[in-house]
């Protein structure tokens, strides 16, 4: 269960949202302990001078008048993240496509680095600001949103949704100025105005990510590349840069692991199995039958050609003990390592290069379910 409630938001001019989604977290007796909003400079001076203004704002007397300690809700300048160009300039305003692409980076940014503790829970407001900017935020939730994670929306009584004076209805009654539909002032009392805290339902792929996904914040179009897989996609096997490549992606082995590995992709390559699902004796071997002279000479092979880009191999690597005194327990060490590799590569498009095992115990077979079509060695 997290033990910390951050509120992400995007706010445009009326930074008004954020007192009305705070206000919503209060009558739902749901602490916010910390509060980060993406905005650009106007929205800067919007916040400071309407939810700030040096203790005295709206934000402090919401807080002062519902009781709840200032030192609870965490928003200091330093969370205020104001959209910057190349050149370290604060953007007025989002106007080309350029723009844009600072804002998605900046979303993508915050919601991975507030999401890396797990024991936070981050609620994404996508209510303040542009269009663009609600949607940017709401896309960054969905690729690093956690099932503690929410996204929300606020509805607000129409009439008082649109005044620059209504910032949370006040605990005691008070009059409203508001606007008709003639652009006429007219007051209204706060009792009237609701409040609607709207959770909105989004499919999160973070489950789908590599955990080299997550090492940092990425490209959403990068990311999207790790989970979405154009079929049918080639396994490039380079022996001699010791890489395996797969679905634009692509992971480095250590001459051992991908000599052990291309043996497999070899054996699976050159069978006649047609079906991923599909396997036989020759392409899933037993590991005793690897250890065997005509097979361990080919994974030697293999090890030849990849460690000549490793000048720094030590030869004993080529000696008694290393590659070519291979038994089954230094299989077994082998395919748990370059599993290991894939699984943290490839996240959720892992399973079908693993080299897996079937059969019962004792009478285990090896090998990748791979279509053989689609397997290049180089």
């Amino acid at each position: 269960m997290a033990t910390k409630n951050i509120l992400l938001a995007v706010s445009g001019l009326n930074p008004q949202v954020i007192t009305e989604a705070l206000y919503a977290f209060i009558m739902e007796e749901r602490p916010i302990h910390e509060i980060h909003v993406i905005t650009t400079r106007s929205g800067k001076d919007a916040i400071h001078a309407g939810l700030l203004a040096s203790g005295t704002g709206a934000l402090y007397r919401l807080l002062d008048e519902y009781e709840i300690s200032r030192e609870m809700v965490h928003f200091p300048p330093e969370n205020i993240h104001v959209l910057k160009d190349s050149q370290g300039n604060e953007l007025d305003d989002i106007l080309s496509p350029e723009h844009n692409a600072i804002l998605v980076e900046t979303c993508m940014r915050l919601s991975w680095k507030l999401t890396k503790d797990p024991d936070t829970a981050v609620y994404f407001l996508i209510a303040g600001g542009r269009k663009t900017m609600s949607a940017c935020l709401a896309l960054s939730a969905q690729f690093y949103g956690r099932p503690q994670d929410r996204i929300y929306h606020v509805l607000v009584s129409p009439e008082f949704e649109s005044s620059r004076e209504f910032y949370y209805p006040p605990r005691i009654n008070t009059k409203i100025r508001l606007k008709d539909d003639k652009d006429e002032y007219y007051f209204k009392d706060s009792k009237y105005a609701k409040i609607w805290l709207v959770p909105m339902p989004f499919v999160s792929v973070r489950s789908w990510l590599s955990e080299k996904d997550l090492e940092g914040p990425e490209r959403p179009e990068d990311l999207l590349m790790s989970v979405v897989c154009d079929a049918p996609a080639k396994l490039r096997v380079d022996i001699s840069r010791g890489k395996l490549a797969y679905c634009g992606r692509e992971v480095d082995l250590s001459p051992a692991l991908i000599a052990v590995y291309a043996f497999f992709a070899m054996r699976r390559k050159d069978c006649r199995c047609s079906k991923e699902e599909d396997v036989c004796e020759y392409c899933f071997p037993t590991l005793s039958e690897v250890e065997k002279d005509e097979c361990r000479h080919l994974i030697c092979g293999f090890f030849e050609t990849a460690a000549q880009n490793s000048p720094t191999l030590p030869r004993r690597s080529l000696s008694e003990g290393g590659i070519q005194s291979i038994e089954i327990e230094n299989l077994r060490q082998y395919r748990t390592k370059i599993n290991a590799k894939i699984d943290s590569y490839f996240g959720h498009i892992a399973h079908c290069l693993r080299i897996e095992s079937v059969g019962r115990r004792g009478e285990k077979r090896y090998g990748i379910r791979f279509l053989p079509q689609l397997i290049e060695i180089e």
